[in-house]
This record gives structure tokens, sequence and C-alpha cells, in this order.
């Protein structure tokens, strides 16, 4: 738990005080630096990284089916909300371009590199700390479902940075921001706890890394374009793509017997 709050601590510098969030559209110092405290929490009790959960043997079919589910989801999680979007008569195409959703900066392709290379070491960074280090301490005192379900709240209250972030600088209302901020803790706390269930599942941290991993890159790589701008009204995509993650966990279930 410890380690948890020093993650924090990064993090809200990162955005309050440094923000580099508005300049880079990445917050890469306190992504890295939690990466880098988790995996020396980790090495300083005299543990290798399988320790952590980074054990890649027979990781290969719970990988595949990950992957293939997960794209079978974000495509119709994608058809629906297009489909609905039209059904109301507007127009709505698939837009494949380099956004960030929380500042909604842009870029070419090295904007394209820096949101990969973010992606990537907040996956590994985040599955370590919650799923890595904090589900197995949590399970080893209180039991499975209450650990699984205890990170995934954690994770959930780890997300509402942003919202306050947005309302600290002045883009909305505090009404505003509550309503938005509890659809996030509720989305980010029902992803958590399917990355937790796929951790336990595999019993390897590469799974949830995956998942979490590609469906970031989905909100920053797929978007949708309607006659009134970027990503508006989407919430039956981000809603059904959310939900769609827990049903990786009994697909995964299959593979593993």
């Amino acid at each position: 738990m410890a380690v948890l709050l020093v993650a924090l601590l990064f993090r809200v510098l990162d955005i309050f005080v440094f923000r580099l969030d508005e300049r880079w559209g990445e917050i890469l110092l306190s992504k890295s630096l939690t990466l880098v405290l988790v995996l020396g929490a980790v090495l300083a009790t005299g543990r290798d990284l399988q320790a952590l959960g980074l054990r890649g043997t027979g990781m290969g079919p719970f990988l595949a089916v990950s992957i293939v589910g997960l794209i079978g989801i974000f495509g119709f999680a994608l058809s629906l909300q297009i489909l609905a979007i039209r059904l109301q008569g507007s127009d709505a195409k698939v837009s494949f371009e380099a956004v960030d959703p929380k500042t909604s900066l842009t870029g070419g392709i090295d904007f394209v590199l820096l949101l990969v290379l973010g992606n990537a070491i907040n996956a590994l960074a985040e599955e370590g700390l919650f799923r890595g280090l904090l589900q197995p301490e949590l399970e080893a005192r209180l039991g499975l479902w209450p650990a699984v379900t205890l990170q995934a709240v954690l994770f959930g209250l780890w997300h509402l940075v942003w919202p306050v972030k947005i309302v600290f600088v002045g883009q909305t209302t505090v009404a505003a921001a509550f309503s938005s901020g509890l659809a996030l803790l509720m989305g980010s706390s029902v992803a958590g706890g399917a990355f937790g269930l796929l951790y336990h599942i595999t019993q390897s941290l590469w799974v949830p890394i995956a998942v979490h991993f590609l469906n970031n890159c989905f909100y920053n790589f797929v978007h949708i374009r309607t006659d009134t701008g970027l990503d508006k009204n989407v919430l039956l995509m981000q809603t059904v793509a959310t939900v769609g993650l827990v049903a990786l966990v009994p697909l995964l279930r299959v593979v593993a017997r």
C-alpha cells in the first residue's frame, strides 16, 4: 500500500504541478517513475520479476484469445455506436487519428509514437502496481474476491485525478466533473476487476498488460466523427467496450482448461 501512495504522489505532481499532460499529451514522468518504483519494490525484497507475475511460459494461447476477443469487442462496440448515431439522423464514420482524449491534443507520427510509448509504460506500471503487487497482497489477507474487488475500486479511484484536473484548470463545473467522474470511476473499476481476474486465471501479468495496452490504444487511435465533432455522444461505445472486457474472463477460463 505504501508503494501505491508514493505512486499517487508522483501522479498528482505530474498532473497538477508539472502538467506534462498539457504539453505532451502524456504524463510520461509519473508513469516511468511508477514503473521504476514497482520494479524496485520487488527487487528490494530479493525476489525476481516472476514474483511480480512477469511469467511468459504458456501464455501464447491466452494472449491470442485475448487479442482476438478484444478486437471483436471493440469492433462490436464501434459498430453499435455508429448505428445508434445514424438511427438518430446524424452521420457518423470511423476516424483513425492520434488524439489524447483527456487533453484533445493531436499530432502526427511523432505523437503516435509518444502515445504508444506512454500506453506501454502505463500498462506495465499500472498492472505491476495494482495486479502484480497489490492484488496478491490483498488476496493473502482477504481472499480472492475481496482482493479483486478492492484493487478494482482503488484502480477506479486512481483515475479520478482527471475530472478533478479539468475543474482545477477551469474547463468544467464541479457538477459536470462529478457526473463524468462517477462514470469514470465505474468504468475504470469494471476494467480493473476484469484485469484482476485475467491475472488470476493466467497467473501472469502479460495478458492484462496486453489487454490494458490495446484498450488504451483503441481510445487514442480509433474514433467516431459525427456532424458535431470527434467522439461526441459515444457513451454507448465506451460502456459496451468496458463491459466487454469482462467477457474475456470466461473465454480465458475455457483456454485454461
